[in-house]
């Protein structure tokens, strides 16, 4: 009886295995039964956005598709995504080219917001892909914040660029990092 008790639980936990992948979030099914008429998958897209415990790539599949769809009903979900604490990038990257092609200049003070606490972090995707969101949805806030991004990235350039000297001996320009080394 031993071996059949194995043998049930590992067929019924296949099963159960079966139920759950037959069950697994398709985004994609989601969005082409969407774009197909299928108007009811527009709110779970919205659902599977905003929620912590689905996982990253469904969640950023479902923000893309929601990009695409292009609908302002979107807007508070893809901001409150702008807000989230994660090291991860790729969905706030994700959320702001949603936010572009929906187009809602709404969504201006908030992108400029991210910058602002973006600013801290050594990696500069998410501040170049914010970029050409704000052109796109244009107006003067967004105009502010762009020419502020340019003077911000200058004063950065002068910095790096005055950070090298030029060399007693040699008259050659030294990198810093030569100077550390001692070469």
């Amino acid at each position: 009886t031993a071996n059949m008790t194995i043998s049930f639980c590992g067929r019924s936990t296949a099963m159960l295995l079966l139920v759950v992948l037959a069950s697994c979030t398709s985004v994609d099914r989601m969005y082409t039964d969407y774009q197909q008429g299928d108007e009811s998958q527009y709110a779970r897209l919205l659902d599977i956005a905003g929620r912590h415990d689905y996982p990253y790539a469904t969640r950023r599949s479902a923000v893309r598709a929601l990009g695409e769809i292009g609908k302002p009903e979107a807007l508070p979900v893809l901001l409150n995504i702008l807000h989230e604490f994660d090291r991860r990038t790729s969905l706030k990257e994700e959320s702001l080219i949603a936010l572009g092609r929906i187009g809602d200049p709404a969504a201006v003070t908030p992108i400029g917001h991210l910058l602002d606490r973006s600013l801290t972090e050594p990696n500069a995707d998410l501040r170049m892909t914010a970029m050409p969101v704000l052109a796109r949805l244009g107006g003067e806030e967004a105009a502010e914040i762009l020419v502020n991004a340019l003077m911000y990235y200058d004063v950065l350039m002068t910095r790096s660029e005055q950070s090298g000297y030029r060399g007693v001996f040699t008259g050659e320009e030294q990198r810093s990092e030569e100077r550390r080394v001692g070469k």
